[in-house]
C-alpha cells in the first residue's frame, strides 16, 4: 500500500495485494493472483498470472501474457485511460469488453469456447487485445 509512489514487484509466485494512491504499478514476470487499485497511473503486468482483478482511476493498464494458459479469470476496470492486453499466438480467450467513449479491438470476433475470460471496462479510453 502507497500513497504517491512507484511499486514493482518481481517474479513473484504467492498473491500480490496492491493499493496505490498516485504512481505506477509493475508486476513482472510473476505467476502471482493479483488484486489491485490505482487511484492515479499506469500498470504493467507481465508474466503468468491467471487470476487478475484491476481497479484504476485515470491512467493506462498493460497486461501481457507470457505462456498460453488453459483457463484464467482477468477483470480490468479503468475510469479514464486505455486498456492493452497480448496475449501469445493461438491463445483462446472469452472477451466480454465494455466502453463508455472508446473503441473495442477483440482478438476472437466470434465466440470461443475457452475458460480464460478477460472482462474490462473503461469509462473513457480504448480496450485493444493482440497476440505476438
Amino acid at each position: 500500500t502507497g500513497g504517491q509512489d512507484d511499486v514493482t514487484i518481481e517474479k513473484w509466485a504467492g498473491d500480490i495485494k496492491a493499493e496505490v494512491g498516485a504512481g505506477k504499478l509493475s508486476v513482472l514476470d510473476s505467476r502471482a493472483k493479483i488484486r489491485g487499485k490505482v487511484g492515479v497511473g499506469d500498470v504493467i503486468i507481465t508474466g503468468q498470472s491467471q487470476e487478475i482483478k484491476m481497479d484504476i482511476g485515470a491512467g493506462k493498464l498493460d497486461a501481457k501474457l507470457l505462456e498460453k494458459v488453459t483457463d484464467g479469470d482477468w477483470e480490468f476496470k479503468i475510469g479514464m485511460g486505455n486498456i492493452n492486453v497480448e496475449l501469445p499466438n493461438g491463445q483462446l480467450v472469452k472477451e466480454k469488453y465494455t466502453t463508455g467513449m472508446g473503441s473495442k479491438t477483440l482478438l476472437n470476433k466470434d465466440k470461443v469456447a475457452s475458460d480464460f475470460i478477460i472482462k474490462a471496462t473503461s469509462g473513457v479510453g480504448d480496450i485493444i487485445t493482440t497476440t505476438r
